[in-house]
């Protein structure tokens, strides 16, 4: 009797004693347990070293979500320690990877690009228990005077998605303080920024350098994408009187709208494996109040063209034309308006002679008029108009070797330009009689365009200038890393420049013409890629656009 009763003490201590450990010391344990949240470094895309600016991102990142006892931000050592590690993409899964080395419970990730003067921020928090949704963030200014708020903005929200905390937080004014100037440079680091400017009770905008050389004005620049943009086209494809935005990247279309100044996804529309997509373009040729979207395609397995059309059926993007044996070109007209023109592959040539005005029977798209243009032009690289401004119907037209050339209604030559443009990376091989393809390649001219920019009733010739690293020596190579837009004037003896945009970081594969934006103005468009596909690197490229109104000087 008496060792049962010694049993039970026993047990009754022990089980005073979980009782201890359950109410009060698991709490304790839960309490000293903070939050760990991994920032890991933000991208620095631009031409001039930001390390200082990353360092700056990085630390007041830290310090707005850091709260004692409560989260915990990964020292930036740790972080950068288990990077060495972790290879591919910074992405969802890349950032999980990193989380788990560092047992984190958070993981934040994003990059800063600089274009000029245009700075754009993409942010993202995962959860690594997978229980709450990611928080993405974006924002764009011009100038580094809104990159400040736009952390604590991010911060803000982070303290109160994620961790239950209202945090409030100040959006410093733009307006500068008495006998103070705009001059503040967008290379200072963002603490410092942030630091000398509370005291005066707001942020000065950094001023940056002009993009422009000749005129006023800048660009916006859109979200990074992960393809290589090769084609861009833009028009109303669903009939609501917005435009929508098409790009080409490898055998995929990617449409996307721009609302609200961000382009949002609306298709992507994927081709067959044997499938080279070489061009895109749109227009209502059709003439439906619904712009049709031309593929110039070809079959690598036949060497034949095997060109398509889509169209928007009212819930999807559908083909009304299929296996067509044209390169496809939507081109200006003078009198016309908006104009398909299309061109043949032939045996053992890659262009036949003549380009054709095409126009839709009801059926499908046939050959009506040959245009008049000179002997060996190729649909890809010309514009019809009077480039002289002197009354005449002339053609303006770039070669294969990027000279400009103007010819008289007759096909003479009237003028050829010393100086090269363009600068496409989008060949085709040469065929042979057996349908065989050699290494010789031909690289296709980009767009040129005559438009009257500045408004005083005279054409301008619109062109891009893309510079090659290892110039134009190499035939069958090209590999370009930035460009320039160029607006040239007719004087009496040639073109020359009328304004020029200030050198573009990337290589500009395709522009256009169309109110890209849908706020009833004229853009200038273009594709850039500022990194390829490899085995060691993923691809990028972004659209930028600028007001064609704010490029050209005033009168």
């Amino acid at each position: 009797m008496k060792n049962q009763t010694l049993i039970y003490r026993k047990i009754k201590t022990i089980s005073f004693f979980l009782l201890f450990i359950i109410f009060f010391f698991i709490p304790l344990v839960s309490a000293a347990d903070p939050v760990r949240v991994v920032v890991i470094p933000f991208k620095m895309h631009s031409d001039q070293d930001l390390g200082f600016l990353q360092n700056g991102i990085f630390d007041m990142l830290s310090t707005r979500l850091s709260h004692p006892g409560e989260v915990e931000v990964v020292t930036k050592e740790k972080t950068e320690e288990s990077l060495k590690d972790v290879s591919g993409s910074i992405d969802d899964a890349f950032a999980k990877t990193v989380g788990a080395k560092l047992d984190a419970d958070y993981v934040l990730f994003g990059s800063l690009t600089v274009f000029g003067n245009s700075v754009s921020m993409d942010a993202k928090m995962v959860d690594m228990a997978g229980i709450k949704q990611p928080l993405t963030f974006y924002q764009q200014s011009q100038g580094m005077d809104d990159v400040i708020p736009a952390i604590n903005e991010f911060a803000s929200e982070i303290n109160q998605k994620a961790f239950g905390k209202q945090v409030s937080v100040q959006a410093p004014s733009t307006v500068p303080a008495p006998g103070q100037t705009q001059t503040q440079s967008i290379y200072v680091h963002p603490e410092r920024m942030w630091e000398e400017d509370a005291g005066r009770g707001g942020m000065i905008p950094g001023s940056g350098s002009p993009f422009i050389v000749s005129g006023a004005g800048g660009f916006q620049k859109s979200r990074n994408f992960n393809f290589e943009a090769e084609g861009l086209a833009i028009g109303d494809l669903t009939g609501d009187g917005l435009n929508e935005t098409v790009i080409m990247a490898g055998r995929s279309l990617h449409i996307f709208r721009n609302q609200g100044g961000r382009m949002a996804d609306l298709k992507e529309i994927k081709g067959e494996k044997y499938h080279n997509y070489i061009s895109v373009d749109v227009a209502d040729i059709n003439k439906n109040d619904r712009s049709e979207i031309f593929v110039t395609c070809l079959n690598v397995n036949t060497k034949l063209l095997d060109s398509f059309v889509l169209e928007w059926s009212g819930t999807d993007f559908v083909p009304i034309a299929q296996g067509e044996k044209w390169y496809f070109r939507v081109i200006t007209h003078p009198i016309d308006g908006k104009m398909l023109v299309g061109q043949k592959r032939g045996i053992g040539t890659l262009f036949m002679e003549g380009v054709f005005q095409l126009v839709w029977d009801g059926q499908g798209y046939i050959d009506q008029d040959k245009l008049p243009l000179p002997k060996g032009t190729v649909l890809y690289g010309f514009a019809m108009g009077d480039p002289t401004n002197e009354g005449s119907d002339m053609v303006v037209s770039m070669d294969a070797e990027g000279h400009l050339r103007i010819y008289n209604s007759a096909g003479g030559r009237e003028w050829k330009s010393e100086e090269r443009y363009g600068g496409s990376e989008k060949n085709l091989r040469f065929i042979g009689p057996d349908r065989s393809e050699s290494e010789s390649r031909l690289f296709l001219p980009h767009r040129v365009f005559l438009v009257d920019s500045n408004k005083d009733n005279k054409n301008e010739v619109l062109v891009v200038n893309n510079e090659a690293f290892t110039g134009r020596l190499l035939k069958n190579y090209r590999r370009y890393g930035s460009g320039t837009f160029q607006a040239l004037t007719w004087d009496g003896l040639g073109l020359n420049p009328l304004w020029q945009t200030q050198k573009i970081s990337g290589y500009v594969s395709d522009y256009y013409l169309a109110d890209m934006n849908n706020d009833g103005n004229q853009e200038l468009v273009a594709t850039v890629v500022s990194r390829r596909d490899s085995i060691i690197t993923s691809p990028k490229s972004t659209v930028i656009w600028y007001d064609l109104s704010m490029l050209a000087p005033s009168n």
